[in-house]
């Protein structure tokens, strides 16, 4: 038989195993929420993707990736406005994350306000600086919005910062292939299509 010290023993027990096992889902389920609205995302399932990550910032509002994945959703949507303040949420929950300032960044590019998107390159260049494949991105894609701009030798400039580093990614070599393919001038496009 159980004693009363026992019992009182036997339920805090429970009532901490319980506690632990709730918390644990919570940020899976956040996870799974994220990843969700990902992978609809890249799918161009904007409304989906828009509650899978509604769904996230419910289970953890303070978990920044469910904010990015909002504000992408928004942005798939043109709800640029509530793009913009998602992303803001997400960045001001982590200023430091160079995927989130980067995202930023590619908003303002593919909205065509380009000294915000220069600014944002900017300053996410400056938060990856210790990290060899964040830089990598953002110079890339900084070369892309040049590119989309027409402005193909900062685009140049931009790619050959990766392709001056050991092991440039690929996307480094198409982009200034791009570029140069904008320039007319095949000769180059064709040297660094060919060095890859």
């Amino acid at each position: 038989m159980l004693n009363c010290k026992n019992l009182i023993l036997l339920s805090l027990i429970s009532i901490n195993l319980l506690s632990c096992s709730s918390v644990k889902p919570s940020a899976t389920n956040t996870s799974n929420y994220i990843n969700n609205a990902n992978a609809l995302l890249k799918q161009s399932q904007a409304n989906a993707a828009l509650e899978s990550a509604n769904m996230a910032i419910k289970q953890d509002p303070h978990n920044g990736y469910g904010w990015l994945v909002q504000a992408k959703s928004y942005q798939q949507l043109q709800d640029y406005k509530a793009a913009e303040t998602s992303y803001l949420r997400a960045i001001d929950i982590d200023d430091d994350n160079v995927e989130f300032r980067l995202a930023y960044a590619n908003f303002f590019c593919a909205t065509q306000k380009y000294p915000q998107a220069d600014l944002n390159y900017q300053q996410a260049s400056k938060l990856a600086t210790n990290n060899e494949s964040e830089l990598n991105s953002v110079y890339i894609s900084h070369g892309d919005c040049y590119t989309s701009q027409n402005n193909l030798e900062s685009a140049i400039d931009s790619y050959s910062q990766v392709l001056s580093k050991p092991n440039p990614p690929l996307a480094a070599y198409l982009g200034i292939t791009y570029a140069y393919i904008l320039q007319n001038n095949y000769p180059r496009a064709s040297y660094f299509i060919s060095s890859y």
